[in-house]
This record gives structure tokens, sequence and C-alpha cells, in this order.
């Protein structure tokens, strides 16, 4: 991934991932970058023009896998924005190596003539510009024939990593599972990498928290080159891009060569469409992964440049980014058994091995009242162990509520509210009884069990904890206990109970109601009930165990930060009215209350006709002056017509170019101040994007998924909140690639309006009414 080191963002909002050449010296706030300087800007758009009608008109002798993905990792466009655009202009001093790498790292078409694949280094490339070597390494026998084969079991590998969380001295081992039946030609690459030395003193250079760690660029400038343009064909994605798969980074079909990353968490499944193909797993040690230093912003932002890690290798990293993680050590293990095969999230449909007796599942989970630990035992019930444990790994769970809450009986829950067809199918499936178990009887305070439908074999997905000790529940084979809460017992105590069971026994919600119309359903007639918000699941070997425990210190143990959680429902005072005025002259008051903004929404899922509504609710306690500007933004109108441009599913919903190009030029570079960040980049909270320090102006996006706290270290301050109608956002159209992708381009948003996008973007959703509430 590669701009000019100087810039330290692409877009109008944030860029992560770098992809912007840029003239020297240019920064901070330009004039004429939105639409005032026409020389340049025509200059750019005949530039933009001829390499979209000519993908090849860049040429490089170097592998462009460098950005993992443009789409995840840049809260804006990276055209024409910051201080460059994506193309140098007449008197640009650019590095050769530089000059051409702009749109292969956004997973756009390869920016080099193509080339046969091949899987080890040979002493010819077909690539134009490509530099020929000697054939030093060969195809080590790790099968017994040349050709990956689909049915081999895979290979352990073991690394050993040091400099964890950045400091000398800590190190610590993880353990990866090669996936041959995934993909075999990945996998093969891998092992051949293993078996030459390759990932010995590499450096983990691109760590985002929640998000991925990227590695795979060797330490030895020469060793790299030599893999430069040995590219691998492209496999199927046989599965998901779940938490602890690894994946080949690439720049586009036919590209993949050395580098990987690691998935963080399960939120990644969109990088599926995009090609990215799990080639193994992480099976031991994803705590491990997670203490990768993280410290160093993203590539521009101030993380390792790639080119210069090609050119100049270790050297580069150990003087300039010393805190980086590496792998002392990375071996083949023989002899040991692979004990923690992870969910495939329903893409793979071979059957997950058996856990073996005596094992458990800690998992950790964030609710609206505090954190809870749950332990469940393979050895109480193997059936019902292997189906809730995947629930939660899978994230069918997360954000649930606790909708049936009755003091001194039960707690009940498990109706989630995903959009995964696969997951929710799994959910519905039932599973057969386990052996009715005496001596867990009578049922304890904090025994989980599956709320069965009164029938044989009934257990799908719903799950209770029992209040006190309920002796007539676990008489029947479906209510046989899988677990139990380990820590947090008290909060669980302290979940909202003030609308009693379901009816007919009480006035809490109708389970039929909570699936047919899901989190809406709750949130609008009964918001004061508690729900998880994420849950983490570590699997633990153990013994076998007949009787709970009541508390769980592993030294082991994952923990997970202090989360600050935005509410769900809406405040109890009534907002203050009035409007704040257009140039406030006084500084706004943090002490005063959020405003309710309703946002009516055309062109959901992109049908014409489909519409809804989510309100926001501002946070001046959070940030008054961002609140107020969007405030002021709603008293004038400017949202309205405007189209959610850039939607990128379980990451942020952006959007924020008004659709009349005079009208947006008033607010070009009306800037407002930077504000703390108070609160964490959680689902459903809003942001301003912005070009760097000092540049916020009119564009929004919503956050979509509680992962993205690693947007908060980069100064992204959310001003408010969805209050209601998370559901709405999250049908927002998504099915134009992000620029340079295929997706619209900002700053022809900027001069053309909404004409350029009725015309070339017709099915974006948009928003026909936005006022206060």
């Amino acid at each position: 991934m590669k701009a000019l080191p100087r810039i330290f963002i692409a877009g109008a909002a944030l860029s992560f991932s770098c992809a912007s050449s840029s003239s020297a010296g240019r920064g901070g706030r330009r004039e004429g970058a939105d639409g005032v300087g026409g020389g340049r800007r025509r200059h750019r758009r005949r530039a933009l023009r001829k390499s979209r009608a000519s993908p090849s008109v860049h040429h490089s002798d170097r592998s462009d896998e460098g950005v993992l993905l443009g789409h995840a990792v840049t809260l804006e466009m990276p055209v024409d924005e910051s201080s460059g655009s994506a193309f140098p202009e007449e008197g640009d001093e650019v590095h050769p190596a530089e000059a051409s790498e702009t749109r292969g790292l956004f997973m756009s078409m390869p920016t080099r003539a193509a080339v046969t694949p091949t899987k080890n280094p040979n002493s010819s490339t077909a690539s134009s510009g490509s530099e020929a070597f000697p054939p030093t390494i060969s195809i080590p026998t790790l099968r017994p024939t040349s050709l990956p084969s689909a049915d081999g079991e895979g290979r352990l590998i073991e690394f050993t990593v040091e400099n964890l969380d950045g400091e000398p001295g800590k190190k610590g081992t993880f353990i990866v599972l090669t996936r041959p039946d995934w993909a075999p030609i990945g996998a093969e690459r891998v092992e051949t990498l293993v078996s030459d030395g390759f990932f010995e003193e590499v450096r983990a250079f691109r760590v985002l928290p929640g998000f991925i760690s990227q590695f795979g660029i060797n330490g030895d400038p020469e060793v790299q080159a030599k893999w430069r343009s040995n590219y691998l064909e492209d496999e199927p994605v046989a599965v998901s891009n779940s938490r602890g798969t690894i994946s080949f980074a690439s720049a586009g079909p036919g590209t993949r060569t050395t580098q990987l990353f690691i998935n963080m968490n399960d939120r990644n499944s969109f990088l599926d469409k995009r090609g990215f193909s799990p080639i193994g797993q992480v099976v031991e040690g994803m705590d491990v992964v997670e203490r990768f230093y993280s410290g160093y912003d993203d590539d521009p932002g101030g993380g390792p440049i790639q080119w210069k890690i090609r050119s100049e290798g270790n050297e580069y990293l150990q003087l300039s980014y010393p805190k980086l993680s590496y792998f002392s050590k990375v071996q083949f293990l023989y002899g040991r058994s692979i004990e923690f095969p992870i969910a495939t999230n329903g893409l793979d449909d071979r059957e997950t091995p058996r856990q073996q007796e005596g094992k458990k599942a800690e998992v950790r989970c964030t609710t609206s009242k505090g954190p809870i630990v749950l332990t469940l035992y393979e050895d109480w019930s193997p059936n019902g162990y292997r189906k809730a444990a995947e629930l939660f790994e899978r994230g069918y769970y997360d954000h649930s509520h606790f909708f049936g809450v009755v003091p001194g009986f039960l707690v009940q829950f498990g109706i989630g509210y995903t959009a995964d067809l696969d997951l929710k199918e799994f959910a519905d499936s039932t599973v057969e009884d386990d052996p009715k178990r005496t001596d867990l009887m009578p049922f304890r305070e904090g025994y989980i069990s599956f709320a069965g439908s009164g029938g044989k074999n009934s257990r799908s997905s719903q799950l209770f904890f029992a209040y006190n000790n309920v002796k007539h529940l676990g008489n029947y084979p479906w209510e046989t206990p899988i677990g139990e809460v380990t820590e947090g017992m008290e909060i669980v105590r302290n979940f909202y109970s003030g609308y009693g069971d379901m009816p007919p026994w009480g006035n809490g919600p109708q389970k039929g109601l909570i699936r047919n119309e899901g989190a809406s359903y709750i949130e609008n007639k009964f918001p004061l009930l508690d729900k998880f918000e994420i849950c983490h699941v570590k699997r633990i070997d153990g013994k076998p165990t007949k009787n709970p425990t009541k508390s769980v210190t592993s030294s082991g143990s994952e923990s997970f930060p202090p989360t600050i959680s935005a509410p769900t429902v809406r405040p109890t005072s009534k907002p203050v009215k009035g409007s704040p005025s257009a140039s406030p002259t006084l500084a706004p008051n943090s002490d005063r209350k959020g405003r309710l903004i309703e946002f009516t929404v055309e062109n959901l899922d992109g049908e014409p006709g489909k519409k809804g509504t989510f309100i926001v609710l501002t946070r001046p306690d959070w940030a008054p002056i961002g609140a107020e500007r969007v405030e002021t933004l709603v008293s004038d109108g400017f949202f309205e017509e405007v189209r959610a441009f850039r939607v990128l599913p379980g990451f942020i919903s952006q959007f924020g170019i008004n659709g009349d190009p005079e009208v947006q030029a008033k607010w070009n570079s009306n800037y407002i101040e930077d504000e703390p960040v108070a609160v964490s980049n959680l689902r459903g909270t809003i942001s301003f994007a912005s070009a760097g320090p000092g540049t916020r102006t009119t564009q929004l996006f919503i956050n979509l998924n509680d992962r993205n706290s690693f947007l908060d270290k980069r100064g992204f301050s959310p001003i408010g909140q969805v209050v209601e109608g998370m559901d709405v956002v999250e049908r927002f159209y998504s099915g134009y690639d992000d620029d340079p992708g295929g997706g619209p381009i900002q700053w022809m948003i900027r001069s053309e309006g909404n004409e350029y996008l009725e015309s070339a973007y017709p099915k974006l959703s948009y928003f026909s009414k936005v006022h206060f509430k």
C-alpha cells in the first residue's frame, strides 16, 4: 500500500490504506482541493478518466499486495483530497516505485501485465519489467506429489513471537493449521515458505485491533525480491473470513505472493466476496496474536511503508518501528493432534470434529449492564455444548435481548437478529437431547440450559440462566444444564425485569414478534430490556467436571477491554427546543440535551419504493461542537436527497455530500475544531469523516459493528448515536464497490451532484426527509 510517506490521509475522511500519490510539500488544508482550482482539477479528471478507460495505464515492476483491502480501512475516497490526487501532477517529485501503485492496492484490476502464476520462483518471469533471478528456491517435498492435494490434512506450524505488546523480552507462541481442504494452492505456498525459513525475523507490520494483523514481507530485500512476481492462482472462497482464519493479502486477481493476514473478528465476512480465500486457521494462541504491537498508525498515517520494507528490509523497521512484534522461530510441529478446529461460519459442509470429553468453552460477554463470563462444559451436555458454543462463536447472540426476565425464576434469551441465512438456519435447527444429569440437580443459581419447546429433541437456540435454586427445572432431557455463569452473576440479577414473563403470564415481548420484527420491536415496545453486546469464546482443555465451580480464574484466560456502551433508548427528558445558528458565535454548551432527528430513507436494499426511518440522538455531552454542526445542517435541510454513497457491510455507512454542488461548495472549507474522543466508535455511534486534524465539515459515518475501536485513537469522535432503526441503517444499499473499485467518486459528487449519482449509481439509498422530532 503506498502513497508518499508525507501524506497522512487520502480522502475527505480517513484513509488507513494509502492509495494516493501526492506532490511534495502540499498538506494540511487546501484551497481548491474541493473544486476551487480549475486547472489542476481538470488535469486530475483527465487522468482519472484515462485510467478507468485503460486499466494498464500504470505499470509496476513490484508486487502490490500492499493493502490487504482498501475497502475496510478507508473512511473516504483516495482521489483528489487531502494534499494530493490519485495521480501525480506535472512537477511532482515522485519516487519511481510509488508512481504506479494507486489502483491495484484497492483490490481493483492488477496494475501490471498479466502473468502466468507460478508456485515457486524460477529463472524468468513473464511480467514486463520484472527482474530475472536464478532458481535458488526449490520446492520442498511436502506431499507425495508436486500438486497440492485437497485431501491433505494440513500441517501444524508454530510461530514464536517476540516483542509482544511492543516490549522486548515478552514472547509467546501461536499455532497455525494449514487447510488444503479449503485452499490447496495457498496452503502449499505457506508450507513452502515455512520450509524455506521465510517467516523468521518477519515483522507484523500492520496490526489493526479488532480487524486484521498483516505480515509477510521478508526482512532481507534480496529474499523478498525472489518472490515479488511469483504469483499464485486464485482459489474459491471455501470458508468465511472469521476470527482466527488466515488469508493471503493481494492487489487483485492472481496477485497472491507471500503476505498473509489473520482475521481478528467474526465480522470480516465482507472480505469473502472480494476473493480473500482462507488457507488456514489459528488453532491455539489467539490471545498471543491479539498482543501483536498495534501502536503505530496504519500507513500513511505514520506506520511502516511497504515499498521501503521491500527495499530496505528489517534495517528500516528496526530503526523506525522498533516495537513491532516479530517471529523469532517458525517451525512445523510433528506428532501432535489437531485439537481446536474453529467454526467455519456455515460455508464448509464438512462436519467440525467433535470436542473431546472434558473440554469447555469460556464465553466472555459484554452486556448493557456490564461484563459477564459463562463457562460451557462438554461433559455436562455434549450435544447442547457443541450447539451453544458454536452459536456464541459465530456471533448469533451478539446484540440480542434478554426478553424473559422473571425474578426468582430465570432469564431467557436466544432469538438473534442475524441477517446471515446460513447462521439463522443453523440456529433454528434442533439437536438431540442429552442424557439427564441427576448429579447436577437441583438447578443452582447461574446454571445455563436450553429452553426446549417442551418436547423431545426440541433444543434450538433459546437459552436461560437460572435464578436461585430451582428444583423443578432440569427434570427433562431438553433441560440438561450445559454450563453456568462463572463471573458477573450480580449483573445478571440486575437485568431489567419490569415487563415480567411473556404473555399470558406477564407483559413481556412475544417471541413470534421478536422473530418477525427483530430488534426494532424490542427497542420500540420494551426499551428498558437489557441485551448482549459482544461475546468472545475461548475453547479450553480440561478434565471432566461433574460439579460446577463458582469461579474460573485460569491464568491463561483472555480479558476484554472495558468499553463505553452507548445507550440504545431515548432520553427520558425532552430535548431542548430551538435551532442553533448557522454560524454560532458562542461555544456550544456541552451540558445541554441532545436533539432527536428522524431520517426517512428511500431505496432500501436498492429497490425503489422500499423505505424506512431511523432516529439519531445528537450527543453534545460527547462532542458539543460536532453535535451542533449536525443540528445546523439539519436545520438548513442539508441532508435531504443526500445519498449514502459508501456502505461497507459490517464496517461503516458514510454520507454527507450534498446533491447540489453549489450548496456543497459553501461547506467545503467550513471546518470545525477537533474534539476529544469521549466514547468509543461502537455500533450505532456516528462520527465525522475527515481528511486529518481540523478538517471536519459535513461528512458523517455510522459504525456498523463494535470492532471499530481502532478509530478512536485516530481521533474520530462520536457526536451522536442511532437510538432507533439500526435495522434500517443495515439495509442501505451496499452493492457498489468502494472507490476506486467501481463505487462513487467523491470529487465527482461534489462537482456534478446527484445528477452524477442518479445516472451512474441509481440504487444508492438516500434521505427523502430529515427533520427534528
